[in-house]
């Protein structure tokens, strides 16, 4: 529900309920990295008030994860956020992406931002024109 739901409320309490979950219910790793997979995964989601659900929660999480946690999962974070930046229709919904990937990068060490940064830069210099567009965007937050 807490993208799926019309309901800016419900969706704002259930993104709360599931990031509780995340941060104080025991799981093995492969859990966890399952569930910040399908964290990342909901920001393509069709509509754009459940889009702007689903970043808020990775944002949230960004802030709320231990340190290890973000940076053992950043490259997921950053590849997942990227992308969507490229592929986000409003406005509202890219300025809540490139705050999500602020946060990320912020929240990191830098020997930790610098893979990153190596990511950005060889999309920079790829053939395909909108991720070249999209990596110079990128580029910009470090």
């Amino acid at each position: 529900q807490s993208v799926k739901s019309f309901k800016e409320n419900l969706r704002h309490h259930a993104g709360g309920i599931y990031l509780r979950f995340l941060m104080n219910y025991p799981m093995t790793e492969d859990r966890l990295e399952r569930e910040v997979k399908q964290l990342v995964a909901n920001i393509q989601y069709e509509g754009v008030e459940g889009r702007q659900s689903a970043i808020a929660m990775v944002t949230s999480a960004i802030k709320k994860f231990p340190l290890q946690v973000v940076a053992k999962h950043s490259s997921l974070f950053f590849v997942g956020l990227t992308m969507q930046l490229g592929n986000e229709e409003s406005d509202k919904g890219r300025k809540a992406v490139s705050e999500s990937l602020d946060a990320l990068l912020l929240k990191l060490p830098t020997g930790s931002v610098e893979p990153l940064f190596g990511y950005a830069m060889r999309w920079a210099e790829g053939n395909d024109v909108r991720l070249r567009r999209v990596s110079l965007s990128v580029i910009g937050l470090f």
